[in-house]
């Protein structure tokens, strides 16, 4: 014999909410109530696809096994004991962040996340985006930016013999090494390639005298602007992953401020270390991974 009372006893509103969900077959509302329809015997999913019963006929229950108990059958068309739909995407969707997460490198093209799923590209963009509010590229970069804050200071500190001979993959001092000169040893741009350079990103500069090249480390460039600003830029995405702003004296006298507006390039780089010299005869040194 069936129930006809839902389990536990709901409110007025709860019931009219549990209700609204059913009419609008939603699949949020998966795995927190189950409805049972008495003139069938028949207990559904709220997002189960088949014609809505008459509100007189529905009773609401926290889950299968209370309604089974009630004397309800599971329907055949919604499978409510098992994960619904949207579960199971969201199943999916996690399994495509920890992909994405566990790339060494480059982020995984979207045709290598979807057959990792088992998705077509155009279906899983679509998807990824509506459960994480984010494309999967959005994603990936966010992922790529917690690693370089987390993980710059814990990179190879700049160290003298560094500083005598630098790779060409960095740019450690304001005019390259101790021999003061000023270019890069790289190699990959060439008369044959350059006319196809495209810009990639861009950076607004502060107000004041600029021309300044930022030192790069380990793909991050430390940026010194004017009036003692230092900026930490992900280099491959411009993303800025830290800032410092002096706090200067006040000064009357354009001569004092134009020196001020001059302050710029004072940084340099050692050990785990950002170093600052500023334009009010103070030195500054912060760790690499946060300016304090």
């Amino acid at each position: 014999m069936l129930d006809p009372v839902s389990s536990p006893r709901l409110t007025a509103g709860a019931a009219a909410g549990r209700w609204r969900a059913v009419l609008a077959r939603d699949p949020a509302a998966d795995g927190r109530f189950v409805f049972a329809v008495r003139s069938t015997g028949i207990y559904c999913r709220p997002s189960c696809p088949a014609r809505r019963p008459r509100r007189d006929q529905v009773s609401f229950y926290g889950g299968p096994a209370e309604a089974e108990r009630a004397g309800y059958r599971a329907c055949r068309r919604c499978h409510p004991r098992e994960d619904s739909m949207h579960d199971q995407q969201a199943t999916l969707i996690r399994q495509a962040c920890d992909f994405i997460e566990r790339a060494p490198d480059a982020p995984p093209s979207l045709a290598a996340l979807g057959r990792h799923i088992g998705y077509s590209p155009y279906h899983l963009h679509r998807m990824f985006r509506r459960f994480t509010g984010v494309t999967p590229r959005q994603y990936a970069e966010a992922v790529r930016g917690r690693r370089l804050r987390g993980g710059l200071g814990a990179g190879a500190p700049v160290t003298d013999a560094m500083l005598a001979k630098a790779g060409a993959d960095d740019w450690l001092m304001r005019r390259g090494n101790f021999a003061n000169w000023g270019f890069s040893t790289l190699d990959q741009i060439n008369t044959g390639n350059v006319g196809g350079l495209r810009l990639a990103w861009a950076w607004n500069m502060e107000l004041g005298y600029q021309e300044e090249a930022p030192l790069a480390h380990e793909g991050v460039l430390f940026l010194a602007q004017p009036r003692n600003v230092v900026q930490a830029l992900d280099g491959r995405t411009g993303d800025l992953l830290w800032e410092y702003r002096r706090e200067l004296p006040k000064v009357e006298g354009g001569y004092h401020n134009d020196l001020f507006s001059r302050a710029r390039g004072t940084i340099a780089l050692h050990d785990d270390k950002v170093f600052l010299a500023t334009a009010d005869a103070h030195i500054v040194a912060s760790t690499r991974t946060l300016v304090k």
